[in-house]
């Protein structure tokens, strides 16, 4: 879908607060979109009420350009990314990458690393600590690994579905990548919702997808 973004100033004239400059995704209209306006602009320039503020609005308009450079490199990856078939490996790596599994917890390993003779070392409470505190973490470890799985699993139905509703764009590395942001933007268990799919843990899940589709992209790397 084609996203617009808009360059607002905001002419202020409470002493102290200054004017602002935007460039965001939100068409302000009114009080309620110019405060989601803020809170989604890409740049959120403020202007002082000065006797020249013409350098402060000049680089915010060198800032808007070089962005909307950015934004037309990305748009180059996509379009590669649709051109790009791949195969199940690559899918795999893909969600691999998004969404990968946890470490297993330190203190399992420590507890596994330890010989017959430090055991015998650790008999009686020490031990019977260090097995409670073992099974706990490797408890909490299953059910984050199972998690997981069942992401994926929920991601590789989005995959099959994207597959069959857009045949033109079927098995290559955009459906992939767009089955991971869908999984990472709209599956259940969030809590704040804009704070995790743009800045939170989600956003860091798009952007090792991003990643891992870049580097199965025709004539790109994300190196």
């Amino acid at each position: 879908d084609e996203v617009e973004n808009y360059f607002v100033c905001v002419l202020s004239q409470v002493p102290g607060k200054g004017h602002r400059v935007l460039f965001t995704p939100r068409r302000v209209v009114c009080q309620n979109t110019l405060t989601l306006g803020i809170r989604q602009a890409q740049v959120n320039l403020r202007v002082p009420h000065t006797g020249d503020p013409t350098g402060t609005v000049a680089f915010a308009a060198n800032l808007v350009a070089e962005m909307t450079r950015a934004t037309e490199k990305v748009e180059a990856y996509f379009e590669a990314m649709a051109k790009t078939a791949v195969d199940d490996e690559g899918v795999e790596t893909i969600l691999r990458s998004a969404f990968p599994e946890p470490p297993m917890p330190a203190k399992v390993r420590l507890f596994q690393s330890l010989s017959a003779q430090q055991l015998a070392v650790m008999k009686g409470g020490h031990l019977n600590q260090a097995i409670m505190d073992a099974e706990g973490a490797m408890e909490s470890w299953v059910v984050a690994t199972d998690r997981v799985r069942q992401i994926r699993d929920g991601a590789r139905v989005l995959y099959a579905k994207f597959n069959s509703e857009h045949p033109h764009l079927s098995r290559t590395v955009w459906a992939a990548y767009n089955a991971c942001t869908e999984t990472s933007d709209w599956r259940e268990g969030r809590g704040d919702v804009d704070h995790s799919a743009v800045f939170g843990p989600r956003s860091q899940e798009k952007v090792r997808a991003f990643k891992a589709a870049l580097d199965l992209t025709t004539g790109f790397s994300s190196n």
